[in-house]
């Protein structure tokens, strides 16, 4: 980022980070070595058009336990903030 004029110094690259994420751009994906990684958008979804409910739901929790290994559905609609 700095050879493209942006500083990396102190905290700003979570900023730019957190930006990328509020505009679509980047989303987490899995940690590696207990460290938490960033994936471009576009990599880690299938964009394209609406999906119907059901399809959509499980391909969200196929990926939210690929990420965390094993979960509770009270734990995963809590993070996803969706009712049971």
């Amino acid at each position: 980022m700095s050879q493209r004029g942006l500083s990396v110094k102190g905290q700003i690259v979570l900023h730019y980070l957190r930006r990328a994420a509020a505009q679509g751009i980047v989303c987490y994906g899995p940690d590696e070595r207990g460290k938490p990684t960033h994936v471009l958008l576009s990599d880690w979804t299938e964009l394209g058009g609406a999906k119907e409910r059901g399809a959509a739901l499980a391909q969200l929790i196929r990926q939210y336990l690929s990420t965390v290994g094993q979960a509770s559905a009270e734990h995963f609609a809590v993070w996803s903030g969706l009712n049971l």
